[in-house]
Order: C-alpha cells, then sequence, then structure tokens
C-alpha cells in the first residue's frame, strides 16, 4: 500500500510517499521531502518530482507504475497555491517520478474537444480509474471549466490514452508497435520498421523482421524429378513381378496335376475291361457244361 501527500495542519501541503507493509503493521518512508509546501519539478527524464497536493489521484496501473493527476497545492511556484492538472507516472522499482502531460502552473482552464489534443481543466476531489489497453478514465471534481475564472464542480469525463498503438499487430506500413509502460510514463515503442516483402516476428528472442515466403505446388513437371521416380517404379516392378511370378506358379503346378489325373482315368479303364473279360469266361464256360 502506498500513501502520497495530503495536507498536515503542522506541515501544510505535503509531496512525501510511503509505502506501508500491513504483514509487520510498519511505514516505510520512499522520498519526497521533508518540509511542507514543497513545489514540484518538472522534468520527464525520472528526475523530477511533483509539488505538495492533497484530494488527487494516484491510481496503479501496470508493472509497478502508479499514476498521479491534480489535486489542489503547488506547482511550479511557491507564490501560487491552487488547483492542478498535472500528470505524473511513479516507477515503484527506481522510485523516480516522470512528469508526462499537463501544466506547471495552478488554475489551468480546461480544453474541451474530442480530437485527443484536449486537456482537462485543473481540479481536485475528482476520481479516475484505469480500463482495458491502458486508458485512463476521469471523472468530475471541484475546479475549472474553460476559463480560469469559471470554477465550481464538475461533470466532464475525460479519457486518457497511456499509448496509442497497435499492440502486437503490424500495420499497413508494416510497423509493429507495442505499448512500453517504462518509457517516462508510457509510449509506443517501435519493434519493427521492415522493407516491402517482409513481416514483424515478435517472437519470444525479440522482434525482427522476417522475410515472407511462399510456398510451393507439390505437383512438379520438372523431367529431372519425373524420369527417376517414373522410371525405376515402373519397370523393376511390373516386370519381375508379372513375369517370374506368373509363369512359375502356372507351369508347374499345372502340369503334375494334369498327369496325375491321366494315370488314374488308365488304371481305372484297365480294371474294367478285365472285369468283363472274366464275366464272357464264365458264361462261355456254363455254356459249355450244358
Amino acid at each position: 500500500m502506498l500513501l502520497l501527500g495530503g495536507f498536515s495542519g503542522f506541515a501544510g501541503w505535503t509531496n512525501d510517499l510511503w509505502r506501508y507493509d500491513p504483514i509487520i503493521n510498519e511505514f516505510f518512508f520512499l522520498r519526497g521531502t521533508t518540509s511542507g509546501d514543497p513545489t514540484g519539478s518538472y522534468q520527464t527524464n525520472g528526475n523530477g518530482s511533483p509539488g505538495g497536493r492533497q484530494s488527487h489521484t494516484f491510481t496503479l496501473i501496470a508493472n509497478g507504475s502508479l499514476i498521479l493527476f491534480g489535486g489542489s497545492g503547488y506547482a511550479s511556484s511557491s507564490f501560487s497555491l491552487g488547483e492542478l492538472n498535472d500528470l505524473w507516472r511513479f516507477e515503484t522499482s527506481t522510485l523516480k517520478w516522470y512528469f508526462v502531460k499537463g501544466g506547471s502552473s495552478v488554475e489551468r482552464p480546461g480544453v474541451y474537444n474530442t480530437t485527443g489534443t484536449g486537456v482537462p481543466g485543473a481540479r481536485s476531489g475528482h476520481r479516475m480509474v484505469k480500463l482495458a489497453n491502458e486508458t485512463l478514465l476521469l471523472l468530475g471534481g471541484g475546479g475549472y471549466f474553460n476559463n480560469s475564472n469559471d470554477f465550481g464542480l464538475l461533470n466532464d469525463m475525460w479519457t486518457f490514452e497511456l499509448c496509442n498503438c497497435t499492440n502486437g499487430s503490424c500495420g499497413t506500413m508494416n510497423k509493429c508497435a507495442t505499448c512500453n509502460l517504462n518509457y517516462y510514463g508510457a509510449n509506443c515503442e517501435l519493434l519493427c520498421n521492415c522493407v516491402s516483402g517482409d513481416t514483424c516476428d515478435g517472437g519470444i528472442n525479440g522482434a525482427g523482421c522476417v522475410k515472407i515466403t511462399t510456398s510451393t505446388s507439390t505437383t512438379d513437371t520438372n523431367p529431372t524429378t519425373t524420369n527417376p521416380t517414373t522410371g525405376p517404379t515402373t519397370g523393376p516392378t511390373t516386370g519381375p513381378t508379372t513375369g517370374p511370378t506368373t509363369n512359375p506358379t502356372t507351369s508347374p503346378t499345372t502340369t503334375p496335376t494334369t498327369t496325375t489325373t491321366n494315370k488314374t482315368e488308365t488304371k481305372n479303364a484297365g480294371y474294367s475291361f478285365s472285369v468283363s473279360y472274366l464275366l464272357l469266361l464264365v458264361i462261355w464256360v456254363v455254356i459249355l457244361i450244358n
């Protein structure tokens, strides 16, 4: 759990950052000033810090990063106290602040348009949540409309895109971009800028340009490929199989079978002749006796 700033009756507006560990019930000081009413140092290289404030939002986005927006307190001057519309990113791994967008002075009015170039007016007591696709949603608060003299309760709703890029996909220009939340408060990081005929491959070893290959047909009419395949396969298979297999099987098997049948028929014919002759002999003897 992180605690940022607020108002102290003894120190005034603060920007100190603390971490609370509920397991051991202890607070740990991370960074910030130890005196009240500090002003902001608006730098984008991680060496800046927001001014003291209260009634701000401090929203967790991803990878240990948090977004600070607005509140009531000090901007870049200790002589001006009021509502703020500055946007900051805090990286928990390095304990560094990055100024992202907004004004470095107080009581700035809003610029209302829907083209992506608008800016919400300075405010405090508002609400901010993180939506999908690295989008923040801001609603209401007490602050300024479209001029610095128009102060009151607000009901305007804003979206802020941490990144405006095509995550993990290639566009028409063969470019792959991803949202990099570790680059000064989020930015689109170009993974590939490939030449024509290549595509971006965001593999596990890092993104790179890969040549697009087209698969060829499996049918090949090249004589060099056809002759070795057709010749050896047709010749040896048809010749040896038909010749040797048919002739030995038909000739030896049929001839013995036929020979055996002829011998059997001859034997049977001889036996029938002998019986007939014997019967005639018996009949002739009987006639002589009578």
